[in-house]
């Protein structure tokens, strides 16, 4: 009997050992990746929330299983991001400044909206697979309301106040364009869209659609 009651204990001591040395791992793994830059530490929750919107509604995703997924703490979650939208926002927003840092984006000509809005629809196609986990998980207005807001601020700074309805428009046709693409599966070239928008936009070479 006295040798069973030692086997037990020394099973449960094993276990015990096994476990904290388990959590100890995960604290490590954790630090490691919270003294990473900020970017990196987004980067990390964008693609874990994006994982988990391939196989879970985006309704059921907690914070907790994107924290699990991305190994940050939920701190450190909350210190980047107040909800689960403001992390797609994030995603969209840090895609068009980089868009910014390497564009024109003042088009004075039917020519000029052509090369922005192609770089663009290359950009989206290139990477279709986030609007199809959107438009899988219904969240597509996430990317309209991202739409309708940058396009209002850039429209009205560099065109006008009077623009704003045009920034709408813009930012409609843009997105409804786009989601057909996506839910086609690209099948039409990046020309040929590119050519469809610019010629909704402007009403000849030099003069830009107004409402």
């Amino acid at each position: 009997m006295f040798c069973i009651c030692k086997n037990i204990l020394h099973l449960y001591q094993k276990q015990t050992k096994y476990i904290q040395m388990k959590q100890k791992n995960i604290d490590c793994i954790k630090k490691a990746v919270e003294s990473v830059s900020d970017d990196k530490l987004e980067d990390y929750i964008v693609k874990a929330l994006f994982s988990l919107m391939k196989t879970i509604s985006f309704e059921d995703i907690s914070i907790t299983d994107i924290t699990k997924k991305a190994g940050v703490g939920r701190a450190t979650y909350y210190r980047h991001f107040n909800s689960k939208e403001d992390v797609i926002r994030y995603y969209f927003t840090k895609e068009m400044r980089t868009f910014v840092s390497t564009s024109q984006l003042i088009p004075q000509s039917k020519d000029d909206m052509f090369e922005i809005m192609f770089k663009i629809l290359s950009e989206l196609k290139e990477k279709k697979e986030v609007m199809e986990i959107l438009i899988q998980t219904r969240q597509e207005r996430i990317y309209l309301d991202f739409l309708n807001t940058n396009m209002q601020k850039f429209v009205t700074t560099h065109w006008g106040a009077d623009s704003a309805y045009v920034a709408y428009f813009m930012s409609g046709a843009l997105f409804n364009l786009s989601l057909m693409w996506i839910k086609k599966g690209c099948v039409e070239s990046v020309k040929k869209l590119t050519d469809s928008f610019v010629n909704l936009m402007f009403i000849d070479e030099n003069n830009i659609r107004t409402v």
